[in-house]
């Protein structure tokens, strides 16, 4: 019942925030988003544990892969950037990095979070990614 509660509480602070917003219709799959991508010039994915091996290895369902925040999708000619990205671990296993590796190698910006993001993609082989802030920390107070 108390998480019941939480949860209205939070949205209803979140929902005036949200009518703000222009919102993308929603999806609930990854493979909508394939067969129905957005139309978008750009899309960013970041920041907390997004390329956690346990998503890209179990995210919709039993054992079955789920690239969707290495965001496998998108219209032709659209830019893919990823923002102060977490792997949630300092060590990588193989078997998601195997997965992960093609998906990765197509993006435009790579930043992470973490010193051991980096020697991730190094052992990819994967050069040329960026330390960044969480952008959460960004923030003052107030904001």
């Amino acid at each position: 019942m108390l998480e019941k509660i939480s949860a209205y509480k939070k949205e209803k602070n979140v929902a005036p925030f949200r009518k703000k917003l222009s919102l993308t219709e929603r999806y609930y799959t990854n493979q909508q988003l394939i067969d129905n991508p957005p139309n978008f010039d750009v899309l960013i994915t970041g920041s907390d544990q997004v390329w956690n091996p346990y998503f890209i290895q179990h995210g919709e369902g039993a054992n079955k892969v789920t690239p969707v925040y290495f965001l496998n999708f998108g219209k032709e000619g659209c830019k893919k950037v990823a923002l102060s990205v977490s792997f949630g671990c300092s060590d990588y296993p193989d078997t998601a990095s195997e997965i992960a590796k093609p998906f990765i190698e197509e993006f435009d910006a790579i930043s992470v979070r973490e010193k051991t993001g980096l020697k991730i993609l190094e052992k990819m082989g994967i050069e040329g990614a960026v330390i960044t802030a969480d952008p959460t920390s960004l923030l003052k107070k107030d904001d």
